[in-house]
């Protein structure tokens, strides 16, 4: 039934015996055991880069329009210290972040540790890039590393939803004409 390849015996299988092990595989799936993982939602916004990057960094108006990250207490200034509320599936975190990077109008990151079931580092970076005329690139990126990271489930799939979220609500409201404008 087999053939001998190398010294290895191969053995051919049925196509429902291929079906039983692909079905098997799909029950007994392993869960994510990387102690690192990375996120990402890009959006494409109808504005200039200044207008998206100053609705980025007014954290005081996060509740005005942001349903994933507020409130944010601190401001967008390299080396200074934020504290952040993430409201996702489950009941909001808080906690305390570096600004990393903030180089208008382009980036904008913070880091932080969070402690959960797990402790692990979140590192979150917003990056604009301009595709044209009054046309940016918006880019949200979280990656999360720690060694107890698979015990926290499916942290890093909410983020990416809550993260797509927060981008969609900026876009609405970076493509808003200001009151001027309206006829």
């Amino acid at each position: 039934m087999g053939h001998a390849i190398a010294g290895v015996r191969c053995v051919k299988l049925s196509a429902s015996a291929a079906g039983v092990w692909l079905i098997l595989a799909q029950l007994f799936t392993l869960p994510n055991l990387s102690t690192q993982r990375d996120v990402s939602a890009t959006i494409s916004i109808h504005a200039s880069p200044d207008r998206v990057w100053s609705i980025l960094t007014d954290f005081s108006a996060y509740p005005g329009w942001n349903p994933y990250i507020y409130p944010v207490k601190g401001e967008a200034k390299a080396g200074t210290q934020l504290e952040l509320t993430l409201h996702g599936s489950t009941s909001p975190v808080t906690f305390q972040a570096t600004v990393r990077t903030a180089e208008p109008p382009h980036e904008l990151s913070w880091e932080g540790r969070v402690i959960g079931v797990a402790v692990f580092d979140r590192l979150q970076t917003f990056t604009i890039e301009e595709e044209g005329p009054e046309q940016v690139r918006l880019t949200a990126r979280e990656r999360f590393k720690g060694l107890l990271l698979p015990l926290e489930g499916g942290l890093p799939d909410d983020a990416k939803q809550g993260l797509e979220m927060m981008l969609h609500a900026l876009r609405a409201e970076a493509e808003m004409l200001p009151a001027s404008k309206v006829p």
